[in-house]
Parts: structure tokens; C-alpha cells; sequence
């Protein structure tokens, strides 16, 4: 048996939504990174969509700057 365990995380509130184009992909690449780190589950959930919540604030999905990505 599975035992699933589902919490929510609240937040600040979205100052600067421009474009949600490559945001589930910045998820999801966020989670799976701190699935392969062991990274306390809560931890990499709060990363993921902080690192998402970074990326609505871009005009498409990447950007060049390589400071955005820095942790």
C-alpha cells in the first residue's frame, strides 16, 4: 500500500505574472532535481513553485540571464 501525504504551502502573493509559459516544466524540473538530491520532500515542493512562481515573471520560458537561476 501506498500511503500519499498532500500539504499546501501558502505563497507571497504574485507581483510580477507576465507569461505562464514554461512554468509547470520550471516545476517540475525543480521537483525532480530535489527528488535526485534526497531533499526533504517539503523542502523540494517549496522550491518548485518558488522557482515557478520566478519564471511567470518572464516573457516566455527561459531567461538569459544566468543569475535568475541561482538559488
Amino acid at each position: 500500500t501506498i500511503d500519499y501525504q498532500f500539504y499546501h504551502v501558502t505563497q507571497p502573493r504574485i507581483e510580477h505574472f507576465i507569461d505562464t509559459v514554461g512554468a509547470g516544466d520550471a516545476f517540475t524540473a525543480r521537483y525532480i532535481h530535489g527528488l535526485l538530491c534526497d531533499e526533504v520532500i517539503e523542502k523540494t515542493i517549496d522550491a518548485a513553485q518558488k522557482f515557478a512562481i520566478k519564471v511567470i515573471g518572464l516573457r516566455g520560458a527561459i531567461s538569459s540571464d544566468p543569475d535568475f537561476y541561482q538559488l
